[in-house]
């Protein structure tokens, strides 16, 4: 079982939210969290969806340098094994049977990846995510600003 820690400061706003979330998730299902205190390295990739639709993504994916090696071995095998050559793998360029055929393969590598894949939705009518953004925007607010 992984120890999780909460990050436990206010200030933090939203990410100590989303820490409160992540502890009291490990905490109801302990092999939630992936143990990558082995990894001396720990990566965080990100992905961010274009303004279309009702919601905005953003994704975290967490991962340490154990599973970007395993991943990266796997990949240049598949890509050789299924002749990709210069095809680049996305799902808005799943467009060829070459691709299609490939992907199973390539998710089953990236599920074997010891990792933490977060990804939150954002309203698209919510304007302003953060407190700060508002007050930039209504300075004349900032008496309201919370005082620490």
């Amino acid at each position: 079982m992984v120890k999780t820690r909460r990050l436990q400061n206010e200030s933090a706003g939203f990410i100590n939210d989303v820490s409160n979330i992540i502890a009291a998730e490990a905490w109801k299902n302990p092999s939630l969290i992936p143990d990558l205190s082995k990894d001396k390295t720990i990566f965080i990739f990100s992905d961010y969806s274009r303004v279309q639709g009702e919601y905005k993504t953003y994704s975290f994916l967490v991962v340490g340098r154990s599973g970007t090696d395993y991943f990266n071995g796997a990949r240049k095998i598949l890509r050789e094994d299924f002749n990709l050559k210069n095809r680049r793998m996305s799902y808005k360029g799943l467009n060829d049977k070459i691709k299609l055929k490939a992907l199973p393969a390539f998710l089953s590598c990236a599920g074997a990846m010891d990792g933490l894949l977060i990804t939150f939705a954002v309203d698209t009518q919510i304007r302003y995510m953060f407190a700060e953004q508002f007050m930039d925007v209504w300075p004349e607010l900032s008496d309201l600003k919370k005082v620490h």
